[in-house]
C-alpha cells in the first residue's frame, strides 16, 4: 500500500509539473466525452430524507452542542 501511494504522488506531482501533458490530457477528455450527455441518476422531484437520522441527532444533541463555537469565526 505504501509504495502505491509514493507511485500515485509521484505521478501528480509529474502531471502538475508538465503543464503540456496536462493541457493534452483536458484536451483528449474534452474530445471523449464530447458527445457524451450527462443523466442523473435521480429525478429532480428527489428530495433529501430530512427524517432518516432524527432519532440519532436527537439522542446526541446535548452531547455535541459543548462542542459548538460560541462566537462568530473572524478571518482576515
Amino acid at each position: 500500500m505504501r509504495y502505491q501511494s509514493i507511485v500515485c504522488s509521484t505521478f501528480q506531482g509529474d502531471c502538475h509539473a508538465r503543464h503540456g501533458l496536462r493541457n493534452h490530457w483536458q484536451e483528449q477528455f474534452a474530445r471523449d466525452t464530447k458527445e457524451t450527455r450527462y443523466e442523473p441518476f435521480l429525478p429532480a422531484s428527489a428530495r433529501p430524507p430530512l427524517t432518516l437520522n432524527q432519532a440519532t441527532m436527537d439522542k446526541y444533541r446535548a452531547e455535541m452542542k459543548k462542542h459548538y463555537l460560541n462566537r462568530r469565526p473572524e478571518f482576515q
